[in-house]
């Protein structure tokens, strides 16, 4: 590929990573990526080229969303990729051709929507569109009437949604029964276990089942322990 091939391909994928309002960014999908790319490489991309992405038509049914929780000291922070199956054509038997394919992504962080509260932050999701319907933060180190506060949040959830939650910096400390029963009865393993400064994430489904969980302990060594990254796929209703 030459110098100035490679140059259209990068603004090509800048291109596609652009932001639009409301902090959703649009992603251009994967296999028409690669069409442009094999036209680059071929030598075949010119005016004359023309590749059709309304003729792309969305299969409902196999939507789902990948979420990226990650818990730290300092930040927690969420990525909720949609991602759809798609039919871009039919094969010689005349079933469709099948594409996996990004379609938005959604990023959120502690500091822009709730001014880096510390302690288990929540953010609750659309099972119907993977969009985030609510983000809250609950300092359940610093006072018991916060857990008091989560537990007449989660007990407010809607069934069927899916729940995220992650810790920033420490929860624990207030985090007392009633409230730990609540998150195992949506599936937690692990809540029991956490302790002083430990990092946690956990995804689930209100009413259905747990998507996944994991735990960081600090050990007797460490002021806490390293960051946590939490990644989990959740088909859509």
């Amino acid at each position: 590929m030459t110098p100035l091939k490679v140059a259209a391909f990068l603004m090509l994928i800048v291109a596609a990573h652009c932001r639009t309002p409301g902090g959703r960014q649009q992603l251009m999908d994967a296999s028409y990526i690669e069409e442009y790319e094999e036209a680059l490489i071929s030598g075949k991309l010119n005016e004359q080229v023309q590749l059709q992405r309304d003729t792309v038509e969305t299969t409902a049914a196999s939507r789902s969303v990948e979420i990226r929780l990650h818990s730290s000291m300092s930040q927690v922070d969420a990525t909720i990729v949609d991602k759809h199956l798609v039919a871009t054509g039919y094969d010689q038997s005349g079933l469709p051709k099948v594409t996996n394919y990004i379609a938005y992504e959604q990023y959120y962080d502690s500091a822009e929507w709730t001014g880096q509260t510390r302690g288990i932050h929540v953010i609750v999701l659309d099972q119907n569109t993977g969009r985030v319907v609510s983000y809250k933060a609950f300092d359940t180190h610093g006072n018991a009437a916060n857990t008091g506060a989560l537990v007449t949040h989660l007990t407010s959830i809607s069934a069927g949604r899916i729940i995220c939650f992650a810790i920033l910096d420490e929860g624990s400390n207030n985090l007392y029964a009633l409230a730990r029963n609540v998150i195992t009865s949506l599936g937690s393993k692990q809540i029991w276990s956490l302790g002083i400064r430990d990092m946690w994430a956990f995804v689930t489904v209100k009413g259905g089942s747990a998507i996944g969980e994991d735990i960081l302990k600090r050990q007797p060594s460490e002021s806490w322990p390293r960051d946590l990254h939490l990644r989990v796929n959740v088909p859509l209703v």
